[in-house]
């Protein structure tokens, strides 16, 4: 029989031990709706992944993982792009 962890949750009257961040930014999200809510991910997108296209006609239409597949990434990279991205914009 597996032993199960107790957590320190608020509702068990302990301290969270933890940071529970939330999932901001998806996959399907617009690059333009990205780069307006998260301005400060603009130039990671531009210097570490080389989203370029961020003035891009086609930045208001394209989705972030669509952007990342006209640039050669493969789904793992995009997904790893995503989960830097989203913990850039917790912090």
């Amino acid at each position: 029989m597996k032993k199960s962890k107790k957590l320190n949750s608020p509702a068990s009257g302990g301290k969270t031990n933890f940071k529970k961040s939330k999932k901001l930014i998806n996959k399907d999200m617009l690059i333009a709706q990205l780069a307006d809510q998260y301005p400060a991910l603009v130039d990671v997108l531009i210097e570490d992944y080389g989203f370029h296209c961020i003035g891009c006609g086609m930045s208001g239409i394209e989705s972030l993982e669509q952007g990342a597949a006209v640039h050669g990434m493969t789904n793992k990279e995009i997904k790893t792009m995503v989960e830097n991205l989203n913990e850039l914009a917790n912090n």
